[in-house]
């Protein structure tokens, strides 16, 4: 059977002329802004997942290594500052940026082990911050918004068994705003 699609009535307060709007799948009135921040927020996750993936790869190499904290001091990190890092990670699941902020700005010259672990959660932070501004704008990306929740969940608990391990960790999926 072929259904009839019914036509928009005109309406004579735009002069029967379509501003850029139409009448999405559920009969909701829809604009082109609508659509744009749609466009945005899926390109700005496929970008997130390019990015993840050369870094898995090999195609971005990463700056923080394990030569570059050995080249940085020659001692391993004392265990003040393995506790620190790790409690960077664990405290950035519950408290957001607040605690990677505060560690970094105080042990940026102190310690380098600690200033690379607080620089990658607080970039983390940031990132899943900005995907969660992505998903919340759009009506879709609302019901998605438990999975940038479970990203960093996960994402910090293995970050903090790496500080543990006095290894660096790079996160997956996250811009390095903060070099």
């Amino acid at each position: 059977r072929k259904y009839k699609v019914p036509r928009r009535p005109r309406d004579d307060t735009d002069g029967g002329v379509n501003l850029g709007k139409t009448i999405n799948f559920k009969g909701r009135l829809q604009t082109q802004d609508d659509t744009l921040i749609f466009y945005c927020a899926f390109h700005v996750s496929v970008y997130l997942l390019k990015c993840s993936f050369f870094v898995k790869f090999g195609k971005i190499t990463p700056s923080m290594t394990q030569q570059d904290i050995q080249h940085s001091h020659t001692q391993l990190p004392s265990q003040d500052e393995r506790t620190l890092a790790i409690l960077v990670h664990v405290l950035s699941i519950f408290f957001w940026i607040i605690p990677s902020l505060i560690v970094y700005l105080v042990k940026k010259d102190d310690s380098p082990f600690v200033a690379a672990h607080a620089r990658e959660a607080l970039n983390f932070q940031i990132t899943m911050t900005l995907l969660s501004i992505a998903l919340f704008i759009t009506l879709i990306g609302i019901i998605f918004l438990w999975v940038p929740a479970l990203i960093d969940l996960i994402l910090c608990i293995v970050a903090a068994i790496k500080a543990s391990e006095q290894k660096p960790y790079r996160y997956p999926i996250s811009w390095r705003i903060i070099k």
